[in-house]
């Protein structure tokens, strides 16, 4: 199974000024604060390896990278990290509202305790990215590692984060009503409320990984409270002590697509294993193409998989533990192994992935795809292999006998750097619409192929591209 590394690698081998505007440089010792205070807009502050400890207040367009060495020419969180501590003192980061997106990216933020937000408070126009957030206490408000309360466009983005061992109120790990995705949510719990592992309100989760979560109330894992999209997402061994082991879907619309939720628990005598569905509105969300089995009460195996107060108002194509919901869905058996089972790869040490056996193969519904613009499953690779997406967050990667032998090569395309040119040899692809997707989904380019190699711009990265309705990852080192 392929693993979450949320560590970032990069190099630069010069750094310039860019106008009149010049780049900042902070170390152990410096002021952090008095730097992002002096910035002006459009600048980065480059943070190197070190503990900082004290409360931090960002600046509308100032932008603050942090896991540098010592000379500024290597990026690395996992040899580097750049830890601002806030010793139990207050929110550790905290973002105004920004006209100017703005970035804090690279750091370890710990130790924060609040009404609200211990580690880290977002609002409009604000991304935080490939940060580890952990220890952070909000025990009387929400959001022991993330809040979020904007409602206002562009919403606040957490992305390729961990959130890891908070604790609040409620919504441990975060309480947003922005964008979380591509983030690992783990061992975080709520005292009282619910959403041991997050609450989203009116937001979108895409693309994560959440588990270990303990609520003391209800939703061990994510609670969806309003508007919410879960999509693409593994919720799994999450502990509630009310209802709803994994997921919980509240109020107004939740949909909830793509997603394997497993192995999650709910105290005796409660309801809703794997997810707990109370939607008031009609129509009332969609529940499609996910998987929910090995859910438990007590501990003890049981049927009461999904508890639903109110229904789901499309239910298609699911594939559940002794349940069907909706059409196309499937009744899957309690074996792993059995024909008709789930027939995970390795459930036992947490791999979900799908055997090529497994009914769960081919048996989704192609238009979730297109109606949440899904270009790759939760471990980054094709979301559709044959002609039918496939059940659950991962996709099954065997290449289908019948595929043409001209478009094999797509699936992992050559590339070379040419200066700062990225070469994609696409063999047998002329005449197909070629996209190339940033590695967080925006389309870069989109194009009809007329020749067998595109040159395109391509700065250190990873880059998705799509030929036809194949996909294929490329490295630029």
């Amino acid at each position: 199974m392929k693993k979450f590394y949320l560590f970032m690698t990069a190099c630069v081998t010069s750094v310039c000024l860019c106008g009149t505007i010049a780049q900042t440089y902070v170390t152990p010792g410096g002021s952090l604060q008095d730097s992002i205070i002096t910035a002006e807009s459009g600048t980065t502050v480059y943070v190197a390896a070190g503990t900082y400890v004290g409360n931090y207040i960002m600046k509308d367009g100032v932008n603050i990278s942090g896991s540098w060495n010592d000379d500024f020419t290597v990026q690395d969180t996992a040899l580097y990290a750049s830890v601002l501590d806030g010793n139990d003192a207050g929110t550790v980061v905290n973002f105004p509202a920004c006209e100017i997106t703005t970035t804090m990216k690279g750091f370890v933020i710990r130790n924060g305790k609040a009404t609200n937000g211990g580690g880290v408070v977002l609002s409009k126009n604000c991304i935080l990215d490939y940060c580890l957030v952990q220890n952070c206490l909000a025990d009387n408000g929400a959001g022991g590692g993330v809040f979020d309360d904007n409602s206002t466009e562009p919403k606040a983005i957490v992305r390729n984060c961990m959130l890891y061992n908070n604790r609040a109120k409620q919504g441990a790990g975060f309480k947003m009503r922005g964008c979380i995705e591509y983030s690992v949510i783990a061992n975080n719990t709520t005292t009282t409320g619910a959403g041991g592992g997050g609450h989203s309100q009116g937001g979108i989760v895409r693309n994560c990984v959440i588990k270990n979560n303990t609520s003391g109330e209800n939703a061990g894992g994510l609670r969806l409270y309003g508007s919410c999209v879960a999509v693409n997402c593994l919720i799994m061994n999450n502990v509630s002590t009310g209802q709803a082991g994994g997921i919980s879907c509240e109020s107004k619309v939740s949909d909830v697509v793509g997603c394997t939720i497993v192995g999650n628990n709910v105290g005796d005598g409660k309801s809703g294993c794997g997810i707990y569905v109370k939607n008031t509105l009609t129509p009332a969300g969609k529940f499609a193409n996910c998987i929910v089995w090995g859910n438990k009460k007590y501990g003890i195996s049981t049927t009461d998989q999904i508890y639903y107060v109110s229904l789901f108002n499309s239910r298609f194509n699911n594939a559940v533990y002794n349940q069907t919901t909706g059409s196309g869905s499937i009744a899957l058996a309690v074996d792993n192994d059995d024909v008709e089972g789930p027939r995970f790869t390795d459930p036992v040490n947490g791999d979900y992935t799908l055997r090529d056996s497994s009914v769960c193969v081919n048996a989704g519904l192609n238009t979730c795809i297109t109606d949440y613009d899904i270009i790759a499953d939760l471990n980054g690779q094709n979301r559709i292999i044959d002609t039918t997406v496939d059940i659950g967050a991962y996709e099954n990667q065997t290449i289908p006998e019948d595929v043409p032998t001209a478009l094999i090569g797509t699936m992992n395309p050559a590339y070379k750097v040419i200066g700062e040119k990225c070469a994609i040899s696409i063999m047998g692809a002329q005449g197909q619409t070629v996209s190339i997707y940033s590695i967080m989904g925006t389309i870069l380019l989109k194009t009809v192929a007329k020749q067998e190699q595109l040159i395109v711009s391509a700065k250190q990265g990873v880059y998705i591209v799509r030929v036809g309705n194949q996909l294929g990852k490329i490295i630029v080192k």
